[in-house]
């Protein structure tokens, strides 16, 4: 979507031994597989979380269910779908018209719920039991389907590669793989070029990166949305825009 605004973050944030406040910057351990961390890479790393744009997930997929959550002819919110599905974790995922229809495959067990769309600088995120892979289009075959799968794009990181990318400022959802294979999902609330959203997932955690050896990015601007409630741990980074495909985090 293009309208660009500035979301408003609420974060409930609770820590063993009675700690309620979380430094940005260091990931945050919420359950065995499953980390939080909240920064901005203009703001030193002691900075309060209030302040942070970009929240990130990073999520070991082989303890973790994660699968579009679409359901034909509704529009709903990250949140909505949080709690009608109980999942984890949800962002906004695919592109959609303005009838609401969207963009793009969906796959769900295997089956298809929204056909594939044939555009060349698009990718798509493959789900299996308990790893991942992003793909471009052209590699997409209807007789290989995986249990799951969204299509956006453009891609960001293409084997540790950053391709030429349009830049854009705008709000970003997006979503990458680690070399351990984990997969982080990422919001940025500050509007940020495509170029600068895809050198930050690339760069070393050591240098302030995600570490991601593939990266592919989801619609973004007012679309722009996350929800999580894990535990003590809940994070809302609402939109006025209802969106038709979430993807979701799940307890297997």
């Amino acid at each position: 979507m293009k309208n660009i605004f500035y979301i408003l973050a609420f974060i409930i944030l609770s820590l063993s031994g009675g700690e309620s406040r979380a430094l940005a910057g260091d990931w945050i351990k919420l359950e065995s597989g499953i980390h939080y961390r909240s920064f901005s890479p203009d703001l030193p790393d002691n900075s309060d979380n209030k302040a942070a744009y970009i929240h990130a997930f990073r999520i070991n997929p082989q303890k973790y269910e994660i699968r579009p959550i679409y359901d034909a002819g509704k529009r709903s919110s990250a949140t909505m779908m949080l709690e009608e599905k109980k999942a984890l974790v949800v962002v906004n995922a695919n592109f959609f018209d303005p009838a609401g229809k969207p963009l793009g495959l969906v796959v769900q067990n295997k089956k298809i719920l929204n056909p594939f769309k044939n555009i060349s600088w698009w990718g798509l995120l493959r789900i299996e039991d308990d790893w991942l892979s992003i793909i471009h289009s052209s590699e997409y075959s209807p007789k290989d389907l995986p249990f799951a799968a969204v299509q956006a794009g453009p891609r960001l990181i293409v084997n540790k590669t950053i391709p030429k990318l349009k830049d854009e400022f705008r709000q970003r959802t997006a979503v990458g793989i680690t070399k351990k294979g984990e997969l982080i999902i990422l919001s940025v609330l500050k509007p940020m070029k495509l170029t600068e959203l895809a050198s930050l997932m690339l760069l070393p955690e050591k240098k302030g990166g995600l570490e991601c050896i593939q990266a592919l990015n989801l619609d973004g601007g007012s679309s722009t949305q996350m929800a999580a409630h894990i535990g003590d741990f809940e994070l809302k980074l609402p939109s006025y825009i209802s969106v038709p495909v979430g993807l979701g985090v799940f307890r297997k």
